[in-house]
């Protein structure tokens, strides 16, 4: 029964096809922001929005170019730079070639490898680091002697407080005053 509807309304399919499928217009007569709509890697794709959000780690990396050196992470920049070299191969492995995903990720590699840059000039050129040592802080990050230890304001108290739950043991605590 089935088959027999299919066969008797064939025509009514064919009709509805040629009315209201995109298909039907040759890429000659849409224009280019048309064309552009309906590509394989155009906005109403996961493969045009996704590469335009991570702009936004471009924009980050751009951002943190006048931040202080001290406060830049190697372990994030390597990562970043990982990221960007295997997606920017990966798009144009794929099927569509995706041209915006491979931009966003060219220059997040390059905002990432600057500030690779300027971490090494700072830990061998200006501390004076070995760059066996440089390279091991780019790759392991700071060591625990490196990291500061917390500044105490000024006017706060410092005392020995016992918890009835800890056995006996006391704790330092420091006490600071709300403003």
């Amino acid at each position: 029964m089935f088959r027999q509807f299919i066969k008797n309304n064939t025509s009514r399919f064919q009709f509805f096809k040629r009315t209201y499928s995109s298909s039907s217009t040759t890429a000659h007569q849409q224009s280019k922001f048309q064309s552009f709509l309906n590509s394989e890697t155009g906005p109403k794709t996961i493969h045009f929005w996704a590469p335009t959000l991570k702009w936004g780690l471009v924009i980050a990396g751009i951002n943190d170019m006048n931040r202080p050196i001290e406060s830049v992470s190697g372990t994030q920049s390597l990562s970043l730079i990982a990221t960007a070299m295997i997606w920017t191969r990966w798009s144009f492995v794929i099927k569509p070639k995706n041209m915006l995903l491979a931009s966003v990720n060219f220059f997040l590699g390059l905002t990432s490898g600057y500030q690779i840059a300027r971490l090494v000039h700072w830990r061998y050129n200006v501390l004076g680091e070995s760059a066996a040592d440089t390279f091991k802080y780019i790759i392991n990050g700071p060591k625990k002697e490196d990291e500061e230890t917390p500044i105490v304001e000024a006017g706060a108290k410092v005392g020995i407080v016992h918890h009835p739950q800890l056995d006996n043991d006391t704790d330092n605590i420091i006490f600071q005053k709300r403003k």
